[in-house]
């Protein structure tokens, strides 16, 4: 990755990982642009270079988390001898 697309990675990931912790320390799991903006250490001008609101910033949380639940679905289902077995290991592993 070039230093600039880097950098925009890490920017995002910083607002995931702080609206993740806001949603954690909440009993309603509310939080808003601002905190996550205060959480970050980032500047609000940031946060709508990356994400169009409040509602882009859950969807790419949302995603991030199938994401990261999907791959060690994926290692179950695909070890293992006989293709037959696949849907019992994953039916399984997922619950």
């Amino acid at each position: 990755l070039d230093p600039s697309r880097e950098r925009a990675e890490k920017r995002v990931q910083r607002f995931l990982d702080a609206a993740l912790e806001l949603m954690s320390s909440s009993p309603d799991k509310e939080f808003t642009v601002q905190e996550v903006v205060e959480r970050s250490g980032q500047s609000l001008r940031s946060f709508y270079q990356s994400f169009a609101g409040k509602y882009a910033l859950l969807l790419a949380l949302f995603e991030e988390s199938v994401r990261s639940s999907a791959l060690p679905l994926r290692r179950v289902v695909w070890e293992g001898p006989a293709p037959g077995g696949r849907p019992h290991r994953l039916a399984t592993a997922y619950v």
